[in-house]
């Protein structure tokens, strides 16, 4: 077994972009701790030992994960649980003194944002973000949710040339195509994270391959497992995406994808992201936005996140109340 201590450099592990937002607080705030990587010979997954204050053996990125997750949710939801009832009733307060009734119901579930607004979900299904939660009455403004559609071929899998068409219909073709690891952790930190998105597959398929969904499906059951069936849409090649996805297309719905066309099909109303690969963008037709797929998986969901918030900023008015109004 190879064992490699953990560098920390201005607060943050080597380790660290692999992990949640949950997962990375509980370590930026953690001191006088020491992790080692340790590589087996195997070649199973690497596994990781921490001694100090905070201590594990032989634990999994995944355990980990759920590890740091526990303790999270725990310290979370016992600081902030009062904290939210609080909010709720001045909401609620405000709400009947100016309209007469509160039709959100009881709270459902709260956490933060990245930008540390607190956020209560009612049971009404809706959201709400909280600033200034200190003050008597703090600004609140309901979230909005937005929809990420996320292509595969070339976005979230490595793109493999192919000298003849007849190469895409064969068996293992697609099962075979790496993946760009950046791109799979960032849109599998935005899936669990709760921030109001939500995550579907949106990837074209040779409707005339016998292999073709199946080894699509079995490869986002391998490295994408978060997202279930009815998250996963397969339009026939050459279709516009859009077409497909449920609902009214709007501009709350955003598409990360690699190829200019299914960009340009996709505005407007809706809102494409391309995903710089390294082979694309040789003419530089696409004028919208754009991802580089080198970059951290953190930096790349945290971009994702911005794009969204420049849309919600434009589109929603922050709501105050005063009582007595």
């Amino acid at each position: 077994m190879k064992y490699t201590k953990q560098q920390r450099e201005n607060g943050s592990w080597d380790m660290s972009h692999l992990l949640s937002k949950k997962a990375i607080y509980m370590f930026e705030n953690t001191s006088d701790i020491e992790i080692y990587k340790i590589e087996h010979e195997d070649d199973s997954e690497p596994t990781y030992c921490a001694r100090g204050v905070m201590a594990f053996d032989h634990l999994t990125l995944k355990e980990i994960e759920e590890m740091f997750e526990t303790m999270y949710d725990e310290d979370f939801q016992v600081e902030y649980e009062p904290i939210a009832e609080e909010i709720f009733e001045k909401h609620k307060e405000c709400v009947e003194v100016e309209t007469g009734e509160w039709k959100e119901g009881e709270i459902k579930d709260f956490w933060k944002d990245r930008k540390g607004n607190l956020c209560i979900q009612y049971e009404s299904g809706n959201w709400w973000n909280y600033k200034d939660i200190d003050s008597e009455i703090p600004t609140f403004w309901q979230g909005q949710t937005f929809r990420l559609f996320v292509d595969m071929d070339g976005t979230l899998a490595e793109f493999k040339p192919v000298d003849t068409l007849e190469t895409l219909y064969e068996e293992g073709y697609f099962r075979s195509l790496k993946p760009q690891e950046n791109v799979v952790e960032a849109v599998r930190s935005l899936c669990k994270e709760k921030n109001g998105i939500e995550v579907y597959i949106l990837s074209s398929v040779l409707s005339d391959s016998p292999y073709a969904l199946k080894e699509k499906n079995a490869w986002l059951d391998q490295y994408l497992p978060e997202l279930d069936a009815e998250h996963r849409i397969f339009p026939a090649c050459g279709q516009d995406k859009k077409d497909y996805i449920p609902g009214t297309p709007g501009n709350t719905d955003f598409l990360l994808d690699d190829y200019t066309k299914n960009l340009q099909l996709w505005e407007p109303p809706c809102v494409g992201i391309k995903l710089l690969n390294g082979i694309n963008n040789t003419h530089g037709t696409w004028k919208g936005k754009k991802l580089d797929c080198n970059q951290r998986p953190d930096i790349l969901a945290e971009q994702i996140q911005m794009q969204m918030e420049k849309a919600e900023s434009r589109k929603i008015g922050k709501q105050t109340y005063q009582r007595g109004r």
